[in-house]
């Protein structure tokens, strides 16, 4: 129970922080959108995905250059700089963990076999110690 409460407040904190960068920095977020795309797209392809989080990773480990425009949309929190908390942000998004609900995994059945039907024991390799 406890850890439920902190995970919501946790998650309710993340968002007020996002939510009040964009005002806190003054950023006009319709002039960020006005040229097609959205906060967090900085690949520039129309959507968000891993490959937008892994650009930031890269231009944080000064791997890849950004241009202005992808500068703007990397900063997914509004901060006023790139840092490594907008790409966790866009993969909290990808996780259904903020903005969205977090993705379920199917209900399946095991697919693998046991290896033998038999009681034998299995006669494993000799491994000597180190």
């Amino acid at each position: 129970m406890k850890r439920t409460l902190a995970v919501i407040i946790t998650m309710v904190t993340l968002i007020f922080v996002c939510v009040s960068a964009v005002y806190a920095t003054g950023y006009d977020t319709e002039m960020l959108t006005a040229s097609g795309f959205s906060i967090g797209d900085v690949n520039m392809d129309h959507k968000l995905s891993i490959t937008d989080a892994t650009s930031i990773q890269k231009y944080l480990a000064e791997l890849v250059e950004l241009n202005e425009e992808q500068l703007v949309l990397a900063d997914t929190d509004i901060s006023g700089m790139v840092n490594i908390k907008d790409a966790t942000c866009i993969q909290k998004q990808l996780a259904g963990i903020i903005g969205g609900e977090k993705p379920t995994v199917p209900n399946t059945q095991p697919t693998t076999q046991p290896i033998t039907d038999s009681d034998e024991p299995i006669e494993l390799p000799f491994v000597p110690a180190l």
